[in-house]
């Protein structure tokens, strides 16, 4: 017995990947016993269910963790059966569906190292006709040699996962970043600043500027704005926002009026995204002839217009629902934003006005609104540098929440 085990120890010492691991031990059971057959039923935890690793036709079996002789075997480690269709617990269908027939059985917990269970093996029809309590013996230690190999197979796996993802998630990041305008466009008259910042590798914001095409290829007569934002953060939401980001610069090269565009936009997501999920956006085209800002806010808001002779902050609502609720919404175009000499215009994801401190209290408007009335003179770089100094002040030992987004366009006052 004593070299059997060392012999199984020794086979299942050698780094391999979980399948190939899962057939050495399913073959080093067999030898060791002296048994037809063997197969470990691996234990996911978290569903309560016992599950067979895919099989070469991409299938795999799962049944509840807490029925029949393999959950018994969870709750007193090792069951010997010497008949198993004289025991009730004991499934015949698989027999059926397999024309095998079992005779005899032990079923031995899976127990790591951690005292936690990863399954059971079950070892089936002794070739001695039945086994013993030196059998049991040697599936306990087998099982124990077995369990940790499985916990280590397993833990390798969640690593090179993760490894894999960390990668995948690198080449996101860095596409979603070079989605960003590189350089802030030159409007005359105006400063622009703008912040990205995700709260994961990539978020579900986005944010672009790129000037009005002029007529003729004459000289650009404004800027387009855009910030997006979609639900939750992260690839899935970093996808939906580039697309409406390539839609925007798709459309606005073929000429399109903020509604026709806004009305493409919202019916090719309400084909695409799955239900209940959306994306809120502002669409802005700024006219350097008569300054305004003409846009239409897809469910994105609130919008500050700070005017600064009157020293007066208004905040505005989104003009219409979020982007991919329902196709053909209503489209109210609201009045365009006239920006005087020393107004700002202030553009923010709802990371900055929903993020949280300590006593559960949001950042809001009114702090936002202070912070922008404080340091207009300063500038629109000055305003988002102390937006995000404030924000980190205001949130402490909280973190950050969500994707933080801000565009801020300030018309440079008169001399």
């Amino acid at each position: 017995m004593l070299e059997q085990v060392l012999q199984v120890a020794r086979r299942l010492a050698h780094p391999s990947d979980l399948n190939e691991l899962l057939e050495e031990v399913v073959a080093s059971g067999r030898d060791a016993l002296k048994t037809d057959r063997a197969s470990v039923l691996l234990l996911d935890r978290e569903a309560n269910e016992f599950y067979t690793q895919a099989t070469s036709d991409g299938d795999t079996f799962r049944f509840p963790a807490d029925k029949g002789i393999a959950g018994e075997t969870l709750r007193c480690n090792i069951l010997r059966i010497d008949d198993c269709y004289a025991d009730p617990r004991f499934n015949r269908e698989v027999d059926k569906q397999t024309g095998y027939r079992t005779n005899n059985m032990i079923s031995v917990a899976l127990v790591g190292g951690d005292d936690q269970a990863v399954g059971v093996m079950q070892l089936l029809n002794a070739e001695k006709g039945h086994f013993d309590d030196q059998d049991e013996a040697l599936a306990e230690t087998f099982a124990a040699f077995a369990a940790v190999a499985i916990q280590r197979a397993q833990a390798e796996e969640v690593r090179l996962a993760k490894a894999q993802l960390e990668r995948d998630l690198d080449v996101a990041r860095e596409l979603q970043m070079a989605l960003l305008p590189r350089e802030t466009p030159q409007v005359p008259g105006y400063e622009i600043a703008t912040f990205f910042q995700p709260a994961d590798q990539t978020g579900g914001d986005m944010f672009d500027l790129f000037p009005i095409p002029g007529a003729d290829g004459g000289e650009s007569p404004g800027l387009t704005v855009l910030l997006a934002d979609a639900t939750g953060h992260g690839i899935g939401a970093a996808v939906s926002v580039t697309q409406v980001r390539s839609m925007l610069r798709t459309g606005d090269q073929l000429g399109a009026d903020l509604e026709t565009l806004c009305k493409h936009l919202n019916n090719q997501l309400a084909d695409d995204l799955p239900s209940g999920k959306f994306v809120t956006a502002f669409f802005g085209r700024l006219h350097v002839a008569d300054n305004d800002l003409h846009y239409l806010s897809m469910g994105q808001a609130p919008l500050l217009h700070y005017i600064a002779a009157e020293k007066k902050k208004i905040w505005l609502n989104a003009s219409s629902v979020p982007m991919g609720l329902l196709p053909n919404p209503p489209l109210p175009r609201p009045e365009p934003i006239s920006m005087a000499p020393g107004d700002a215009f202030v553009l923010l994801s709802d990371g900055f006005y929903e993020q949280t401190n300590p006593n559960g209290e949001e950042m809001g408007k009114e702090r936002v609104g202070a912070i922008v009335e404080a340091h207009l003179r300063d500038g629109a770089a000055a305003i988002v540098e102390n937006l995000c100094r404030e924000l980190d002040a205001f949130s402490k030992t909280q973190g950050q929440e969500d994707d933080l987004t801000a565009v801020v366009l300030r018309r440079i006052p008169r001399d």
